[in-house]
This record gives C-alpha cells, sequence and structure tokens, in this order.
C-alpha cells in the first residue's frame, strides 16, 4: 500500500507544475496538519493569528513555487517549513507597546547595547580629556563635540586660529600616547 506522502513524493518528481486536482489532494491531505502548526506557534508566541489564513497563505507559495518550476522533492516538508516562516513573519510584524521603566521610555525593539556604547563613549572621553589641559580640554570638546571649526572657535574664545590648532594638535597627540600606552592602539 502507497502511503500519502509517498504518493505526493511519486508526484512531485515526475512533474514539476502540479495539476489543480493534484494540489486540492495536497490540500485536503495536509490542511488540518498545517492550521495545527500554525496554532500551536500562535500559542507559544502569544500572539492572536488565524490558522486558516496562515495554511491559505502557505499554499498559496506553494502553488507559485509550482508554477514557477521549482523543484519540490518533498511537499510536506516544504509545506511546514513555508507555514514556520509565515508564522515567524507574522510575529515579526507585531506591534509590542513601550514600557515606562523610570525617566526614560524604552520601546521594546530599542537597543540596550546602543545605550551602553553611548555610554562607554562617554566615559572613555572622560577618561581621553583627563590627561589634558584645561585649555586643550576645551578646545577639543568645541572642536570634537560641539562640531565647531577652527574660525568658530577662534571667534568664541578670543584665541587665534593658529594658537588653537597648536593646541589641538598637541591634545590630539597626548591622547593618542594615552590610547598607545593603554594598548588600545
Amino acid at each position: 500500500m502507497v502511503t500519502l506522502s509517498d504518493f505526493l513524493l511519486l508526484i512531485c518528481r515526475k512533474i514539476q507544475i502540479m495539476t489543480e486536482q493534484e494540489f486540492e489532494n495536497i490540500y485536503c491531505s495536509l490542511r488540518l496538519k498545517l492550521i495545527a502548526l500554525a496554532g500551536r506557534f500562535s500559542q507559544a508566541a502569544s500572539v492572536d493569528m488565524d490558522g486558516e489564513d496562515i495554511v491559505h497563505e502557505a499554499l498559496q507559495a506553494l502553488w507559485e513555487l509550482s508554477e514557477k518550476g521549482y523543484p519540490i522533492r518533498n511537499v510536506e516538508a516544504l509545506l511546514v517549513k513555508i507555514t514556520k516562516n509565515i508564522c515567524v513573519s507574522h510575529y515579526r510584524k507585531q506591534k509590542f507597546p513601550s514600557v515606562q521603566l523610570g525617566n526614560n521610555d524604552f520601546v521594546s525593539d530599542d537597543s540596550a547595547a546602543g545605550r551602553i556604547v553611548d555610554a562607554d563613549i562617554v566615559q572613555i572621553k572622560r577618561l581621553m580629556y583627563e590627561s589634558l589641559t584645561a585649555t586643550e580640554r576645551c578646545y577639543m570638546e568645541l572642536k570634537a563635540d560641539k562640531d565647531m571649526s577652527l574660525d568658530e572657535i577662534a571667534k568664541a574664545t578670543g584665541k587665534t586660529k593658529p594658537g588653537i590648532k597648536t593646541s589641538l594638535s598637541k591634545a590630539k597627540a597626548k591622547m593618542y600616547y594615552r590610547l598607545k600606552k593603554l594598548g588600545v592602539i
């Protein structure tokens, strides 16, 4: 006796493009299994998804693959994979509410790693600026942090442009030396 899976495999090997009758047979034999799969995913992910809609999307994708001549070796395995991918796609499209934490409002897909990196950069700048004189620190903050040009710094501080450029060069050299000493460079 030939099982349904063997029958489907035999059909797929002989003909790359399914007929409507073959597609109907696949639909009837796998529909409930795929709906159950989508339901289990929906329940596990705590997401409200209609299993019937997911299965129809999966079957539509299978039909389109068949029409394009995609080599289908195992129809059931392919449909399970397509169904799972559609479930994941629907899950990713869900909107998650923001959660109030202290004075900061974090959206659930906000990157905590990004905040940590930003805090690290501030700390590294503070450590690097400690090795500078007050004037060099002031010029570096204006140049690097506030993105001011030499002309703007000269106008704001009342100092000459060549003097500011010299101080910035010394400051950069000190910071480079400190980074090298720490083994960063």
